[in-house]
């Protein structure tokens, strides 16, 4: 009996000091608005479009200026490119009533170019765009986030 109370109390410490809370809802961002510029791809508007949003909140959010740079990297001893770098940029800005704050985002991927297909080498790229948008979208969150805290 004594055991099983002191193991109950030790789990309870345990969860509190470590931390512990129940899960939080992935599916909600803490602004009023979301604004879009025209250069955001559909992918990173339907994304974020499913989120639920708080009416109430002071917070805005506005994205512009998304661009993917492609950037060969060559060498050897052939003189062709052996890698590529896909690099994907977004600007946001988060108004609150306490000032404006902008961020720029930006993610790179690396793929390999010694592909003799081209057309696989397209899709290659074309995965890696949607690979990219992803990731601006989990950083957009983390960084609304962040600015909650």
């Amino acid at each position: 009996m004594m055991k099983n109370f002191r193991a109950i109390i030790f789990l309870s410490f345990s969860l509190l000091g470590c931390g512990y809370e129940p899960l939080i809802n992935q599916n909600f961002i803490n602004v009023n608005t979301i604004s879009y510029e025209g250069s955001i791809p559909f992918l990173i508007r339907t994304e974020l479009g499913n989120l639920e949003i708080n009416a109430s909140s002071n917070k805005n959010l506005i994205l512009k200026n998304y661009q993917i740079k492609e950037r060969k990297i060559y060498g050897g001893s052939s003189i062709r490119a052996l890698q590529g770098e896909l690099k994907g940029e977004m600007m946001i800005s988060i108004s609150n009533p306490s000032g404006i704050i902008n961020k720029k985002l930006t993610v790179i991927r690396n793929f390999s170019v010694s592909e003799l297909n081209p057309l696989a080498e397209n899709q290659t790229i074309k995965s890696l765009e949607e690979s990219i948008q992803k990731e601006l979208i989990q950083q957009i969150i983390f960084e609304v986030r962040l600015i909650e805290m």
